[in-house]
């Protein structure tokens, strides 16, 4: 079975996937990547397949959950952000083991305070509460055995206010599903691990994941992938020299 890996963006601006793919495939050389995108966003290269779905891009989180399902695969895969790079060979389906889902665990700025007022959006229920209270499970990294979990999240977020189809959504079904999943069908994995920002140095020898989250870390996320082509360059010239 292939590792499989799917990532949703839409938009013209494709750097930023396109790196997250590059990554992977240094990683994970054989791994089946589905890009879930709509018509009018351009092709991202060395993905395997591509799903197009119509949806309204100012509904973000319902957008991409509604993505996730109409990829419909079935079998175990990791699904993550963009603003990520692999460093390590990852197999979804044996994280997830027997589980229905694997959640990714918030480990950084568990005490930080909530800004309940957040792109014009009133979240002021959670104003000032810890993230680690409000958002336990982040979203950039969610192992699912098949397509269907994510229609039971989607689910989940239909029934919410509207605001969240355009932000924190996933979160907020993620939390929420994890409180009527019986344990047994649920793990977690640590988002220090699997999503790990890159200033957060003591983490980084075991972090499989590098997280480039929020505009100050993207020229960061830049500048390790340009080391990552370079390395891999290095090797196959070596290589080929060598043969």
């Amino acid at each position: 079975m292939s590792n499989t890996f799917v990532f949703f963006h839409v938009g013209t601006d494709i750097q930023q996937p396109q790196m997250l793919v590059d990554s992977i495939r240094i990683t994970n050389k054989d791994a089946n990547i589905v890009f879930c995108s709509d018509s009018s966003t351009p092709d991202i290269e060395k993905v395997t397949s591509r799903v197009n779905v119509a949806g309204d891009s100012q509904n973000l989180m319902s957008f991409r959950l509604k993505a996730f399902i109409e990829a419909n695969v079935e079998s175990p895969a990791l699904y993550v952000d963009t603003d990520m790079l692999f460093l390590r060979t990852l197999r979804p389906s044996e994280i997830l083991g027997e589980k229905k889902i694997v959640m990714c665990k918030r480990s950084f700025n568990l005490d930080g305070a909530f800004i309940g007022n957040f792109r014009g959006l009133d979240f002021m229920e959670y104003d000032k509460k810890p993230l680690g209270m409000v958002y336990p499970y982040v979203a950039c990294s969610t192992i699912t055995e098949s397509f269907r979990v994510w229609r039971d999240l989607y689910d989940i977020l239909l029934d919410l206010d509207d605001k969240f189809k355009v932000w924190y959504g996933d979160q907020e079904a993620l939390k929420k599903y994890a409180e009527i999943l019986p344990s047994e069908s649920f793990g977690v994995f640590e988002e220090a691990v699997y999503g790990c920002l890159p200033d957060e140095k003591y983490y980084l020898p075991q972090a499989s994941i590098l997280h480039f989250k929020g505009a100050q870390r993207k020229p960061i996320m830049k500048v390790f992938h340009k080391q990552m082509l370079e390395f891999v360059n290095k090797k196959n010239s070596e290589s080929f020299s060598k043969g």
